[in-house]
Formats: C-alpha cells, structure tokens, sequence
C-alpha cells in the first residue's frame, strides 16, 4: 500500500472492473489507486466516517445515484453517506450509463445488430432511464462484461466527457487527488451548455435536409447531421452553439442600445 494515494469506495464487487478500465483510458496512474467494493451504501457509509484512515492516503467515494442534475445527486449522496470527510461522486443514474458516454465505441461493440438499433435513438447518458438493461439488450446478458468492458479500447474520453457530466465530474475529481496534470476532458463550454436546448431549438426550425452550417472547408452540414454534431458534443457542434449564443448576444445588445435611445 505504500504507493497508494487514493482509496476510492465503489458500491459493488462487479463495479470494480468497469471503473478500473475508466482510469486506465484517461491515463491515470492505476498503481496509486485502490478501488474497494463497499457492498451497498450503508457499509460505504460505515467504512468513509468510522474506519481508521491511513496517513497520506485521500479518500474517496463512487455512489450510483439518479437525482435531476450531478450537483444535486452529489448532495444528496453526501448526506445518505454522512457527510464524510472524503471526497463523493456520484455516476448518474448508474455507472453503466458510462458505457454510453461514447456512442460510437458502444455501437463498435454491441452484442447484435438490434443492439446498435437500439444505440441509434438513445438519449444523454444521465437520462437512460435503466442503464443496466440497456447493457444487457446491447452487450448480451450472459457475456455482459466481456463486451462492456470492451467498449473502452476504443473510448474517446473527450467525447465522452462532453456528453456526461457526471463522468467528467469524476474524472476532474480523481485527477485532482492524484495530482494528475493533464485531466482529459471536454472543454469547460461542454460541462456549461445544455446541448439540448441548441438541439431543440433546430428541430423547430429547421428540416432534416436544410444546410445551417458551413464547414472551414466549405462543406455543407444539414440540420439533421448539425443535430448529431449537437448531441453528441462535437467541435462543430461546439462551434456552431457558440455562433448562436453570439448572435443572440449582438441582438440583444442592438435591443437594449435601441432602449436606451427611446428614453
């Protein structure tokens, strides 16, 4: 143990692997950290406030928890847990929603091909309702692990990070304990901006096949593909939000320019 900086209390014995492959793809260093399965809240709860503690060792808590946004679930998780004196994440809903954080590497992996159909519409990940059944429908319930976990040799950290919160919540938390420098997240614009409202926003107004956005290079991008761009967090995506926001900023300026005039 003399190397360990972290001691981090996960929920169950098969919640282990799936967060140890999480560390591994952000480049953590695994030998610093020690993930114990705590066997339900009331033991992490026990083992956070009344264990002794180790010299030098930070200690940290993983809770899954479904509450509206990841501050409130960390909150809440907080107070289930006794406001201990360790830092909480909390995986929203579930940790399996992780698995979905990147959509293609989930696709790349699925059990079938009802499997990637299923991935076609699927929402954010703090919003799947059942995280642990869409595991089982897309990487097989018998041979669930083997394929989940698989699904982060080909995982995009950033990618994923701009489309969960929670996870980049995590992954920033972690990185700060062991003193990581470089954290591989998402942009700050990811965690900020509800790409929702932008996705929403161009449903309404725009068909599928209507060009809203040219590319540096000249090409054209249709509603339809802007909205993918949107969801899932991309630099175009990113950078077409942004245009918006600008837009909407110069209006409403001009408005309140034209205000101030008429007084």
């Amino acid at each position: 143990m003399k190397d360990i900086k972290l001691l981090l209390y996960v929920e169950e014995e098969t919640d282990v692997a799936l967060v140890e492959k999480i560390l591994q793809v952000a480049k953590y260093p695994a030998e610093q950290v020690k993930i114990l399965p705590a066997c339900g809240k009331k033991n992490m709860a026990h083992f956070l406030n009344h264990s002794w503690k180790l010299n030098g060792v930070k200690y940290a808590a993983l809770v899954n928890f479904d509450y509206h946004t990841v501050f409130e679930a960390v909150e809440q998780a907080k107070k289930q847990l006794g406001d201990p004196d360790a830092a909480v994440f909390c995986a929203v809903p579930t940790l399996e929603a992780w698995l979905f954080a990147d959509i293609e590497a989930a696709k790349k992996n699925a059990y079938s091909e009802h499997g990637r159909k299923l991935l076609e519409r699927i929402p954010l990940p703090e919003e799947i309702p059942y995280p642990t059944r869409l595991a089982y429908a897309v990487f097989g319930q018998k041979k669930y692990k083997e394929y989940a976990l698989k699904v982060f040799e080909n995982f995009d950290v950033q990618k994923a990070t701009s489309r969960s919160p929670s996870l980049r919540t995590f992954l920033e938390g972690v990185g700060k304990l062991l003193d990581v420098q470089n954290i591989p997240v998402a942009d700050v614009y990811a965690r900020s901006m509800n790409r929702d409202i932008f996705s929403n926003l161009l449903s309404e107004v725009s068909s599928p096949d209507t060009i809203v956005y040219r590319a540096m290079e000249g090409s054209g991008i249709t509603a339809e593909e802007m909205l993918t761009h949107l969801r899932e967090g991309s630099q175009v995506g990113q950078q077409y939000a942004v245009e918006i926001l600008r837009t909407a900023r110069d209006v409403l300026a001009r408005k309140a320019q034209n205000s101030r005039g008429q007084l």
